[in-house]
């Protein structure tokens, strides 16, 4: 019996000193609790793997209030890092409980980038590659085949982007109904970004755009200047960019080869509206320094259909306003795509 006792007491001694089990707790907004291990946060969408039913993905916004045992690492939109234990509070669904010297900090779900956050792989290059149909009336009735390709390389510090486009098009004479083949249409843009913090950068690009319908030989444009990440969300991005440009510009036919510093402004709109479908926007002003009635706007505005993880639908409208134009020309014009886009 001694022994027994004994043996009992030894069991009991290494029950006691036992770590306890790792368990968070998630609790969801329809009263739903579950109790296992928070993996990460990412994009709006928690990992966990639960003890009954294993590993899963839920949408953050389910979240009611959640709790770790552990310390995780939470980034803020506003790029602050905590690494601390959550706790579950009313107040806030993500609520850290203040071990460090920060103190209790509460975030919303739209407030919070990720949580625990795959380590960044080495930057790779990544763009899309699109080909459509483009239907114009404007100042010719046109119709078009287009090809368009964008790329991006961007590191913690620096950011790269590329732009080129060409469009093959058939044209027809509002008067006489006579077509006419042109494949004279190309652009190319390039810029680089340096970032001073998480949102301020300044940057540098060219770009070349060569109109057959317009008798621009050539639009070169050269400048700089400072730029802003307005949002920088999962789901919500906006940039800002200002900034002076040298701009030469050379019309077929005609002695009009004008050279100007002008003002160049930019806004680039990317809200994601569901798991496949995304709006994005974006806004090019050119505002002439010596002449105030020479300026030019363009706009293009659409949506992205995710087909695949891979695949894409885009259909999107392009507007341009020219306020001094070539010589019979219109002022506006505006193009209607619908393409299907490959991402790489």
């Amino acid at each position: 019996m001694e022994m027994l006792r004994i043996g009992a007491g030894i069991v009991l001694l290494l029950c006691l000193a036992a770590p306890a089990a790792r368990a968070d707790v998630v609790t969801f907004s329809n009263g739903d609790r579950w109790t296992g291990r928070l993996i990460s946060m990412v994009e709006g969408k928690l990992r966990f793997a639960a003890d009954l039913i294993g590993e899963v993905e839920v949408d953050a916004k389910e979240v009611r209030t959640i709790a770790t045992d552990e310390t995780v690492e939470v980034h803020a939109n506003d790029g602050t890092v905590l690494i601390d234990a959550l706790v579950a509070d009313s107040q806030a669904p993500f609520q850290t409980a203040g071990r460090g010297r920060v103190g209790t900090q509460g975030f919303r779900e739209k407030e919070v980038a990720s949580i625990n956050p795959p380590v960044k792989e080495a930057p790779e290059w990544e763009g899309s590659l699109t080909a459509g149909v483009k239907f114009e009336r404007g100042n010719t009735i046109k119709d078009e085949g287009d090809l368009e390709v964008l790329g991006e390389y961007e590191t913690e510090f620096n950011r790269f982007g590329l732009k080129a486009s060409y469009e093959g098009e058939r044209t027809t004479d509002r008067d006489s109904g006579a077509s006419t083949t042109n494949d004279r249409n190309l652009f190319a843009r390039i810029l680089y970004d340096h970032f001073l913090g998480d949102r301020a950068f300044w940057y540098i690009g060219s770009s070349g755009e060569k109109d057959g319908p317009k008798d621009l030989d050539l639009r070169f444009t050269l400048g700089g200047g400072l730029g802003y990440k307005l949002f920088d969300r999962h789901d919500f991005k906006v940039d800002l960019r200002f900034g002076p440009a040298w701009v030469e510009e050379n019309y077929k036919g005609s002695e009009r080869d004008d050279d100007s510093v002008d003002v160049l402004a930019r806004w680039h709109v990317w809200r994601k509206l569901a798991d496949n479908l995304a709006f994005f926007h974006e806004t090019n002003l050119r505002q002439s320094l010596e002449d105030i009635d020479v300026s030019l706007i363009k706009t293009e505005t659409g949506l992205k259909f995710d087909l695949s993880n891979e695949i894409f639908l885009k259909a999107a409208v392009e507007w341009e306003l020219d306020a001094e134009p070539a010589s019979g020309t219109q002022r506006q014009d505006t193009d209607y795509i619908l393409g299907l886009g490959y991402k790489f």
